[in-house]
């Protein structure tokens, strides 16, 4: 794997398992690609659940329905590019057999030194197709690279936000000054969201007596001079930032947010640090991008993302 650092998304994989859903967000990976100038990557993941069972018959009907899957996937490009809507993006299809689907798009990934994956979280189950719900979230768990991911048709999403939720590390910190970039050049509002989560109880108190107990207001107020600094911080003008505390579970939190219809895309750090008044951005994470109803934007390692 190459140890380059990407200044800006060169390289795009679409994984595809040709669903409606992969379908409908195949325009957003190509608009994407044609913005950055990128090499659009389209994979197809041949899964081998019936490895054992080499029947002649099945393995000509099985041929014959990936000649289809690809053929319709061409089709659909070609009508694209004919629209204009992706002239001038270099498109490199491929195809991998491996038995499970996410290792196939990691492989992929290190082999083409990919910068950004662009995923359907919803695909159709059927005979050694990818099955891209639970697929994204895998590979959104185990790649280090900027995965965006779509649940829904992205031509409905209509939000002019761009949420990022904070747990003020250092990670964190870093994908909202990437957040502020990205508000800028598409001239959004940035929110950035802390969740106040207290997450030890009676018990873990009496056992622990070391342990503060901060009041409820105590910590919003921390919290929101912190948001406060951050956004300072970050050069935009102020009026375009905007500072939310919210209590509650935080996925749930986040998840209720995005569903007011005003977010058009989440950013989010995938790795937190635990502890009070934090989130464990590891589930959290992966609940959103299972749950959200708009594009969610997961990074991990902030060196890999482009520069302004």
């Amino acid at each position: 794997m190459s140890t380059r650092r990407s200044h800006s998304f060169g390289s795009i994989l679409f994984p595809t398992d040709h669903s409606e859903t992969s379908r409908a967000a195949l325009p957003y990976a190509l608009k994407l690609a044609q913005n950055f100038g990128a090499v659009l990557h389209i994979l197809h993941v041949d899964v081998l659940h019936g490895a054992g069972t080499d029947s002649e018959s099945e393995g000509e009907g099985h041929s014959q329905l990936l000649d289809a899957l690809h053929s319709e996937t061409g089709e659909l490009l070609d009508h694209l590019v004919h629209a204009k809507r992706g002239r001038g993006v270099e498109v490199r299809r491929a195809q991998e057999r491996d038995v499970a689907a996410a290792p196939a798009i990691l492989r992929y990934c290190d082999e083409h030194d990919v910068d950004l994956i662009v995923m359907a979280t919803h695909g159709r189950r059927g005979i050694r197709r990818l099955v891209l719900g639970s697929v994204a979230e895998e590979v959104v768990r185990y790649s280090n690279r900027p995965i965006l991911t779509l649940r829904n048709d992205p031509q409905e999403t209509a939000g002019r936000h761009i949420l990022v939720p904070v747990d003020f590390s250092e990670v964190t910190s870093q994908v909202a000054h990437f957040a502020a970039a990205v508000a800028k050049m598409t001239n959004s509002t940035l929110e950035l969201m802390h969740v106040i989560e207290v997450s030890y109880g009676p018990l873990v108190a009496e056992a622990l007596p070391e342990i503060p107990e901060a009041l409820p207001e105590e910590l919003e107020a921390k919290a929101a001079q912190k948001l406060d600094e951050l956004a300072e911080s970050m050069h935009m003008d102020r009026s375009a930032i905007k500072t939310r505390v919210a209590n509650g579970p935080v996925a749930h939190t986040i998840l209720e947010r995005i569903e007011q219809g005003d977010v058009g895309l989440v950013i989010v750090g995938g790795h937190g640090r635990t502890g009070m008044s934090r989130f464990l951005l590891g589930s959290v994470c992966e609940r959103v991008v299972a749950q959200a109803s708009c594009p969610v934007l997961t990074i991990k390692d902030p060196e890999r993302q482009p520069a302004d």
